[in-house]
């Protein structure tokens, strides 16, 4: 008994325990024989069929890469402990991961990894022009193009993550002026709420182009300057 209690858990797994401090039972379907020969045994509990979502997102500010990911809903009220998820497409294995764990009927959702399929370029254009009474401002504009070249035999949905500067008092305007595709605010996944995120997501055809166009425009006094440096972005 002490040799079972001192193997060490193959990886990505984890002791039982409750998930969100509430405890579950899982029923087997049917009986299931385990050999007792002082080894980790995997066995079915239950089998469930989801709809996959596959999306892909890109933050060209700080990467280049695009990246793919896969969402499911749960439609079990039964949860999923943590431990390794395996993601199989068309019947291979591409990916084994750490799955933290989730609550049924839930949303679940994996990394896959780097879209090769997809090359991503992010140019930036400024303009600095007077602003206010007698010149007393600076108006800053900023147009970021982002190109995307899709070698994929699939049209795909591609959301770009980007972020805009945040006013910190009343002597400074930020403001949108035009966003193709349409923006919408983004506050990240997990964790702090992230200030200036904005999401645009952009239809690929098969093989083929796309371009994403975002302007946004800063007026600040000529006495204050910006963290990071006007061109910023």
């Amino acid at each position: 008994m002490r040799a079972v209690r001192n193997l060490k858990l193959p990886p990505h797994h984890t002791l039982p325990g409750p998930i969100k401090d509430a405890h579950f039972r899982f029923d087997a379907a049917q009986p299931v024989d385990i050999s007792s020969n002082g080894r980790f045994h995997t066995i079915a509990v239950s089998v469930d069929h989801i709809e996959l979502e596959v999306r892909y997102r890109t933050t060209p500010r700080y990467d280049s890469r695009a990246f793919r990911l896969v969402k499911a809903k749960l439609p079990s009220r039964t949860p999923l402990l943590p431990g390794p998820a395996d993601v199989y497409v068309d019947g291979s294995l591409i990916l084994t991961t750490p799955w933290k764990g989730t609550m049924g009927l839930g949303v679940l959702e994996l990394g896959l990894g780097v879209e090769d399929g997809l090359r991503v370029a992010r140019n930036i254009r400024y303009e600095e022009t007077p602003a206010g009474l007698l010149g007393g401002s600076r108006r800053l504009a900023t147009e970021i193009t982002v190109e995307v070249a899709s070698s994929l035999a699939r049209p795909v949905e591609l959301e770009i993550l980007e972020r805009i500067p945040i006013a910190g008092d009343d002597e400074v305007e930020v403001e949108e002026l035009k966003a193709t595709p349409t923006s919408r605010s983004w506050h990240g996944d997990d964790g702090p709420i992230l200030k200036g995120g904005r999401s645009q997501k952009l239809n690929i055809p098969a093989g083929g182009r796309g371009t994403a166009v975002f302007q946004y425009v800063m007026v600040l006094s000529r006495n204050k300057t910006l963290q990071g440096g006007v061109r910023r972005g």
